[in-house]
C-alpha cells in the first residue's frame, strides 16, 4: 500500500514538472495541489517524502572536495556511492572548496554556488565545512530560502582548542621528531653491540652467531620510525586554522548572530568519540587514509619506546655510551608523552593542571560540538569514530544517512547489512613455561572499529588486537571481539606448555 501511495505522489509531482513553465496555468497548479494533498492525507506522517533539489558535500579542515569521491577500504567504495544506496543525493557536483582557502573564501564560494544552482539544498559539512554551511546561511539573506537543511559532521561549533595550541603543538612534534632522529644512531650502535655480544655468548665466537645480526638490526631500525610526524605539522599550517580558534571572529559571529529565520532551518549532526589512548596515532592514520593500519602502528609505537628504553639502559651501562644512552632516553620519554601532550593540546587541562579527561573525537571535545542556540536538532548521533574518518566508515555514513533523512532527504533502498563478524587467533600453540609470547586477533566482517577482550586460564586481561602473555602450564586463551554495531564473536586457542618447546614458535 505504501509503495502505491509513494508512486502516486511522484506521479503528481512529475506531471507538473514535465510541463513547460509558460504552460503551468493556475488550473494545472490547482490539479497538482489537490492530487498531492489527497495522497498525503492518507499517508502516515513518518512516510511523507520531502522535496529538495540538491545535496552539497562540504569538506573539512585540511582537505578538499575530493575526499567525498575517494574510495575507502572500510566501505569498499566512495562515501557518495555508499550514501546513494540509501539516500537520494540529487547532486550536481561537489563544491570547489580546497585546503588552501580561508573560511571567508569558502563561504563566498558556497554562496555563489547556491545562487547559481537554485532550488532547495541540503548541505552536509564535515568539520570546517559545517561552519561554512552555517556561515553561507547566516550572512546572505537572499540565499536562506535555498536551504532545506544542514547536516554537521564532527563540527567545531564552539571552536577548536587545537587551533589555539597549534604553535605549541608544532614545536612539540618537531622536538619529538628531532629526538627520534638523534637517537637512531645510538639505537643502531646498541643493536650492533648487543647482537655481537649475544652472538659470541651463544655460539662461542663462531661465525654462525653473526647471522642473528642482520634480522635483529633490521627489526630495530624499522621500530625506530613509528610516526610520520610531518603529517601533523602540515595540518597545523593550513590557512583556515586561525578561523577555528574558540575566540576568533568567525566563531564569535557564528554563535552570537540571532536570526529569526534560523528557527525554520532543519539541522542535524553526527559526532565521534574515541578513547584518549593512542588518539593522536588514530587521527594520524585517518589523515593518511590508512585507518586499517592503526593497530600495526600502535604496535610499532610501543616497540619503538621499548627499543629506545633498552638502548638507554644498555648505553648507560657502558662508560663510552653515556651520551648515546641519554639520546635514547629522551626519545623514549618524548614518544611516551604523546597521549598526554595530545590531550592537553586538543581538550585542555583540568583544575589541577592535568590533561582533561573528556569525551572527544581526537581533535574536538564533544562539548565544543554543541550547536549553539535553543532550537532542537532534528537528529543527533555519536559514533565510535575519530574526527577524520567519520565519513569513511559504514557506521559513520549510516548515521549521516539518518541525519539527512531527518532534514528532508528522501530514502531509497537501505544498504545491505555488513557480513557477520568472524574472529580467529594467530599465534603459537606450544610454548615454554612463563615465557611471554604474542597472539594476534584476526577479524573480518561486522562494523569496525572493533573492541577486544582477551582472557586465559589462570587469569589475564587484554584489550588490544594483540595479547602479550605467558602460560605457566597448559591452558586456553580466549578472545571476544565486539564491533561498532553491538555484534560480538568469540573464539579460543589451546596452548600447551613444555620446556622442550621453542620459545615462541610461529
Amino acid at each position: 500500500m505504501f509503495a502505491i501511495r509513494s508512486s502516486a505522489i511522484k506521479h503528481c509531482l512529475g506531471w507538473g514538472e514535465s510541463l513547460p513553465k509558460p504552460a503551468r496555468s493556475k488550473a494545472h497548479s490547482l490539479f497538482i495541489l489537490v492530487c498531492v494533498s489527497a495522497c498525503v492525507l492518507v499517508i502516515p506522517n513518518s512516510a511523507k517524502a520531502q522535496t529538495y533539489d540538491h545535496t552539497d558535500f562540504l569538506p573539512g579542515f585540511g582537505s578538499d572536495s575530493s575526499v567525498w569521491l575517494m574510495a575507502y577500504p572500510d566501505i569498499g567504495t566512495t562515501p557518495l556511492n555508499y550514501l546513494s544506496s540509501s539516500v537520494q543525493l540529487k547532486m550536481v557536483s561537489t563544491p570547489d572548496l580546497n585546503v588552501l582557502a580561508t573560511y571567508n573564501a569558502q563561504v563566498a564560494t558556497m554562496d555563489n554556488r547556491l545562487i547559481s544552482a537554485g532550488g532547495l539544498h541540503i548541505l552536509v559539512g564535515h568539520s570546517l565545512g559545517a561552519l561554512v554551511a552555517r556561515g553561507a546561511y547566516n550572512y546572505n539573506a537572499s540565499a536562506r530560502p535555498l536551504y532545506k537543511g544542514i547536516v554537521a559532521i564532527a563540527p567545531p561549533h564552539q571552536g577548536a582548542i587545537i587551533a589555539d595550541n597549534a604553535l605549541t603543538m608544532r614545536a612539540y612534534i618537531g622536538d619529538v621528531q628531532r629526538r627520534i632522529n638523534d637517537a637512531v644512531p645510538a639505537l643502531l650502535l646498541a643493536a650492533d653491540v648487543y647482537t655481537l655480544v649475544s652472538a659470541f655468548a651463544v655460539t662461542g665466537g663462531t661465525a654462525v652467531g653473526f647471522v642473528i645480526l642482520i634480522p635483529l638490526n633490521f627489526f630495530i631500525v624499522n621500530k625506530a620510525h613509528p610516526l610520520d610526524l610531518a603529517t601533523f605539522s602540515q595540518l597545523l599550517q593550513v590557512p583556515a586554522l586561525n578561523d577555528l580558534k574558540p575566540n576568533s571572529h568567525v566563531i564569535d559571529s557564528l554563535n552570537n548572530l540571532n536570526l529569526a529565520s534560523d528557527a525554520s532551518l532543519q539541522r542535524a549532526q553526527v559526532i565521534g568519540s574515541i578513547p584518549l589512548r593512542y588518539a593522536a596515532i588514530r587521527v594520524m592514520q585517518s589523515a593518511l587514509n590508512d585507518d586499517a593500519g592503526f593497530s600495526a602502528t600502535t604496535k610499532t609505537y610501543r616497540a619503538a619506546i621499548k627499543s629506545f628504553k633498552v638502548c638507554k639502559y644498555w648505553d648507560y651501562g657502558t662508560i663510552l655510551g653515556w651520551g648515546l644512552g641519554r639520546r635514547c632516553g629522551w626519545a623514549a620519554r618524548a614518544l611516551g608523552r604523546l597521549d598526554d601532550r595530545w590531550t592537553r593540546y586538543t581538550i585542555g587541562t583540568d583544575a589541577f593542571g592535568q590533561p582533561a579527561n573528556k569525551p572527544f573525537d581526537g581533535v574536538v571535545p564533544n562539548e565544543r560540538s554543541i550547536w549553539p542556540g535553543s532550537i532542537p536538532l532534528s537528529f543527533q548521533a555519536t559514533v565510535p569514530n575519530d574526527h577524520m574518518n567519520i565519513y569513511k566508515t559504514r557506521v559513520g555514513l549510516d548515521q549521516v544517512a539518518q541525519a539527512m533523512y531527518s532534514v528532508g532527504a528522501s530514502a531509497v533502498n537501505p544498504p545491505p547489512p555488513p557480513p557477520a563478524i568472524t574472529v580467529s587467533i594467530a599465534g603459537p600453540a606450544r610454548v615454554r613455561p612463563n615465557v611471554n609470547c604474542a597472539w594476534q586477533a584476526s577479524v573480518s566482517g561486522g562494523t569496525p572499529p572493533y573492541s577486544y577482550n582477551w582472557t586465559k586460564t589462570g587469569g589475564f586481561n587484554g584489550y588490544d588486537s594483540e595479547a602479550l602473555t605467558s602460560f605457566s602450564s597448559s591452558g586456553t586463551l580466549y578472545l571476544q571481539v565486539g564491533d561498532a554495531a553491538g555484534n560480538n564473536a568469540s573464539t579460543s586457542k589451546a596452548v600447551s606448555v613444555s620446556s622442550s618447546n621453542p620459545f615462541c614458535p610461529l
